[in-house]
């Protein structure tokens, strides 16, 4: 098939992915496991999410789990949240543990929403070697920027982050969370 001149397909000619930058991806194709692998980054990040309500519930005192989750859907952005929760935890009580624990929880967050991101709103694509590639695609132009070739053992690593901190938070929470529902 011929492309416009400023458009390249998944599989540019030659492996080079330097003729990608500045163009237009019209087709991108990916095998069917790091599709997988993407929706389980994609989903893994939900659930740290859904912990996080457990921080904000406990850095602002909320006894109910579902008045919890309102106050935090109710913060627009991402980044609003983890400003928030940062803010947060100058001003929360001593009683709710260690204020380190909770910063390196908060700093850890922020670099997996990162590459969570970068997951989300990436273009992957393979070229006709296999190797797997990614471009943040520029949204007022359509074109592709920063590609760079991606590691697949990246996957598992960023996996075993997210599956870490969902259990450091709950470790960090646990005793203060049952302690606000023994209050109500």
């Amino acid at each position: 098939m011929d492309y416009p001149e400023d458009c390249a397909s998944a599989h540019p000619r030659g492996d080079d992915p330097a003729p990608l930058e500045g163009r237009s991806l019209i087709f991108a194709e990916i095998p069917d496991e790091i599709a997988a692998q993407i929706g389980q980054i994609i989903t893994r990040c939900t659930l740290l999410e859904q912990k996080m309500i457990d921080v904000f519930r406990l850095f602002s005192q909320i006894e109910s789990q579902e008045l919890a989750a309102l106050g935090y859907a109710a913060i627009p952005s991402a980044q609003a949240r983890l400003e928030m929760l940062r803010q947060s935890l100058l001003q929360a009580p001593a009683h709710i543990g260690s204020a380190e624990t909770f910063s390196r929880i908060l700093d850890e967050f922020e670099a997996i929403s990162i590459l969570r991101d970068e997951c989300a709103q990436s273009v992957w694509w393979t070229d006709s070697l296999g190797r797997l590639w990614i471009s943040r695609a520029d949204k007022s132009t359509a074109t592709l920027h920063e590609t760079k070739l991606f590691d697949p053992q990246t996957f598992e690593t960023c996996r075993k982050r997210i599956d870490a901190l969902i259990d450091e938070i709950f470790a960090a929470t646990i005793s203060g969370i049952d302690a606000l529902e023994c209050q109500g």
